[in-house]
């Protein structure tokens, strides 16, 4: 839990003063998360298909980067090691939470006309901030 916190809070610092994440951390932090999944399935914490399964919500964000530019590549491999540590259910409960944090950020920008259609909004500080909350809020999957 403190990797995770440390590797979302520091990427999100990245990632909302430049408005890209360097990718020397975002592999090595990325590859720490799936190692640490692997050793788990190994010691039967965490069954493979978990593991394979919370690789999918990453692994669309990444494609959905590749194809239409809109989605940062670096949002898709954070989503996919956490979801590797997760599994699918709750890679997607994060995702969900982080996307409606996100929806409700840019509602409040679009109503005080701050942000218009190509303004672009770094999302891996929603994703930090969702999982900082079901830590907090002791969700069982964490």
């Amino acid at each position: 839990m403190v990797i995770q916190m440390i590797y979302l809070g520091g990427l999100s610092i990245w990632d909302i003063r430049e408005r890209k994440v360097p990718v020397s951390p975002l592999v090595a932090g990325g590859a720490l998360l799936l190692l640490l999944a692997i050793n788990a399935c190994f010691k039967g914490d965490l069954e493979w298909t978990a593991l394979v399964g919370g690789l999918l919500p990453g692994a669309i964000l990444c494609l959905l980067a590749g194809c239409t530019h809109k989605v940062g590549m670096a949002d898709g491999i954070v989503v996919m090691a956490l979801g590797a540590q997760y599994g699918l259910w709750g890679s997607l409960l994060l995702l969900f939470y982080s996307l409606v944090l996100l929806s409700v950020y840019s509602l409040i920008l679009v109503v005080r006309h701050k942000a218009g259609k190509d303004t672009h909004i770094p999302y891996l500080p929603f994703l930090f901030v969702s999982y900082f909350c079901l830590v907090l809020m002791g969700c069982d999957w964490v």
